[in-house]
């Protein structure tokens, strides 16, 4: 059932949480002064500077309560499962505590002579007024958020398969179509004088293409795939280095399938490497 399943978890996350708490709270001080609420007009003779910090101390006490609540409610759920039921029932508590806090401070403090359950039953329609609102602004701008998140996870996702799975067209410095092969099957590029020596893998096995071009008329060709310049004469294949060590000179990158090549980084281009490398590894 629909009470049943759990609640969202960008509902219970801590960022959530304190914006909802300060949206709120800016909500209810300015519902409070624009339509006064709770009788104001009845139980309160003063000027409006009075009652706008009076207001603005009334509704931080009860956003205080909320601020309790959901610290609770953010701390229970690192503990157990909550569910969207039990989600429904938290804001109604939440209500009603918060009703009962004004309930009280109008009776004691202004010496309201109206009788109890009238102030806490006028309190609580008015504070559904308060936090209702706000409450559901909020969900459905977090709603909104993760839904754009998971599109952009998702259009993340497709492109990556697309880049995987499309064919990198190779050219010679005439522009001439010389060979085709997948991105990923690709492992590095070593440059030689006017030459470039493609290395790539060929159902598993390592094949090389010697063709004449220039490094950089590589890297331009395949700025948009896992291809990154480590050396005046190397490109590499991100995803297919293994390791990074240190040696005397710097850093030297240890690739898939190549375990006894040794390809230099040069210190122009290690922080790109370094970067790059821990992104792939922790993503």
């Amino acid at each position: 059932m629909f009470w049943e399943k759990q609640l969202p978890h960008f509902l219970t996350s801590r960022r959530n949480i304190r914006d909802t708490i300060i949206f709120t709270a800016i909500y209810a001080l300015i519902f409070i002064n624009a339509y006064n609420p709770f009788g104001v007009d009845y139980w309160f003779k003063g000027s409006q500077a009075e009652l706008f910090f009076y207001s603005t101390g009334l509704i931080l006490t009860g956003v205080f309560f909320v601020a309790v609540s959901r610290v609770i409610m953010y701390q229970y759920h690192k503990k157990r499962r909550i569910t969207i039921g039990m989600y429904g029932i938290w804001l109604i508590l939440e209500i009603i505590l918060m009703a009962s806090v004004y309930a009280v401070l109008i009776m004691i403090v202004l010496k309201d002579s109206r009788p109890f359950i009238e102030i806490l039953v006028v309190s609580i329609q008015n504070t559904s007024l308060l936090l209702v609102q706000p409450y559901i602004i909020t969900v459905l701008y977090f709603s909104l958020q993760e839904n754009k998140k998971s599109l952009r996870r998702m259009e993340h996702q497709l492109e990556k398969k697309s880049k995987a799975t499309r064919l990198v067209h190779i050219k010679d410095e005439n522009g001439t179509l010389r060979f085709s092969f997948k991105p990923d099957d690709l492992l590095y590029i070593e440059s030689a004088d006017n030459y470039v020596k493609i290395n790539y893998l060929i159902n598993g096995k390592i094949n090389q293409e010697v063709l004449r071009n220039t490094l950089k008329r590589m890297e331009s060709m395949l700025e948009e795939f896992t291809v990154i310049r480590c050396h005046r004469s190397y490109m590499v294949n991100i995803n297919h280095v293994s390791a990074i060590q240190k040696d005397k000179d710097g850093h030297i990158l240890i690739l898939d399938y190549l375990e006894d090549l040794r390809i230099p980084v040069s210190k122009t281009y290690s922080p790109a490497i370094m970067r790059t490398f821990m992104a792939r590894s922790n993503g």
